[in-house]
């Protein structure tokens, strides 16, 4: 049958015919519908280059033997030989998976087709087959087991690249007629990438510039630990001198209570209970005594620790051992 003969049977067959229900969801079975709608009415209107990514569309969404063979004649329409003869193909093998009908008519068509293609060959010299060498069409890897084979393509302007690692990636341009024709891209050996540049070229980034030498802020931060101590140290003292009073007043209202009502005389001499109290009060004196002594020592030190500690703003004051005791030097 010539091709004239048999393009309007086939729209018909492949527009009109039932396609399988393998949609997933009613959603994709109602857009893939829609699509195939609207392909045809491009189809009708000659827009092919508008209605075969409908079809596409339509056959993502619910593959079907009738959506296949629309697509292909599509492709055919379009000029794009190849594309048609590979969807004719594919067409036939679901239909004679399925025993339907339209495996002849896919068959047909498909060997119709293959006498037009038009082809390319990628060769690869064993020269130019460095380690790690992609090579992809249009930007699709070709597998190495199509390398030296000559695989049928679309007419048109086809973008050939080969990369490889440490290479430099290297690409050219094939114009495939629409005529029948075989055409041969031979990949170059990629030349060498060029060396990086030497690691200073990536400099580390330039470090801060060092505080400035603040004697000032230095003192003060030497002295601050010594004048918390000093405050520790004093407030201790003042809590011994607290301390201090407190027995002091109480020895002297046991001294007071001894000697009222009778307990003790002018001599000092005490019954019972007088002794009771005036031993209280001397051991209260005591405590007393030694709480102020404490408390007072406690508080100079402190002020010594304070007012010696490193300042930035006066000289250090110190404590010097001289013959006749403890200096203190330095300046307030």
């Amino acid at each position: 049958m010539g091709r004239p003969q048999l393009a309007v049977p086939l729209v018909v067959l492949a527009l009109l015919a039932p396609r399988a229900a393998l949609a997933q969801t009613a959603e994709d079975k109602a857009a893939a519908q829609a699509a195939f709608d609207e392909g045809k009415r491009l189809m009708i209107a000659h827009a092919y280059a508008d209605a075969c990514p409908k079809f596409a569309e339509s056959l993502r969404r619910d593959p079907g033997i009738g959506t296949m063979l629309g697509l292909a004649d599509c492709f055919e329409k379009n000029g794009q030989t190849a594309s048609a003869w590979a969807e004719f193909h594919e067409a036939a093998g679901a239909a004679a998976r399925k025993g339907d009908k339209r495996e002849s008519i896919a068959r047909e068509n498909s060997a119709r087709l293959e006498p037009l293609l038009s082809k390319v060959v990628v060769r690869v010299s064993p020269e130019a087959d460095v380690r790690g060498l992609v090579i992809k069409r249009d930007g699709v890897e070709v597998g190495r087991a199509s390398w030296g084979e000559a695989v049928p393509v679309d007419p048109g302007v086809h973008a050939v690249a080969a990369s490889a690692p440490g290479r430099l990636d290297w690409q050219t341009t094939v114009s495939v007629a629409s005529e029948p024709s075989t055409q041969t891209v031979a990949i170059p050996r990629l030349d060498a990438a060029p060396t990086p540049p030497p690691a200073e070229a990536s400099a580390a980034p330039p470090q801060a510039p060092p505080p400035p030498n603040d004697t000032r802020v230095t003192a003060e931060d030497r002295g601050r630990p010594q004048r918390i101590a000093a405050v520790a140290v004093a407030g201790a003292g003042a809590v011994g001198v607290v301390v201090g009073i407190a027995f002091g007043l109480h020895a002297k209202s046991q001294l007071g209570a001894s000697n009222s009502n009778g307990h003790c005389n002018a001599s000092d001499a005490c019954d019972g209970p007088g002794l009771s109290l005036r031993s209280s009060a001397e051991s209260a004196a005591l405590v007393s005594t030694v709480a102020f002594a404490l408390g007072g020592a406690a508080i100079a030190g402190g002020a010594v620790l304070w007012f010696t500690a490193p300042s930035g703003d006066r000289p250090a004051v110190g404590v010097a051992p001289t013959l006749g005791g403890l200096t203190l030097t330095g300046a307030f």
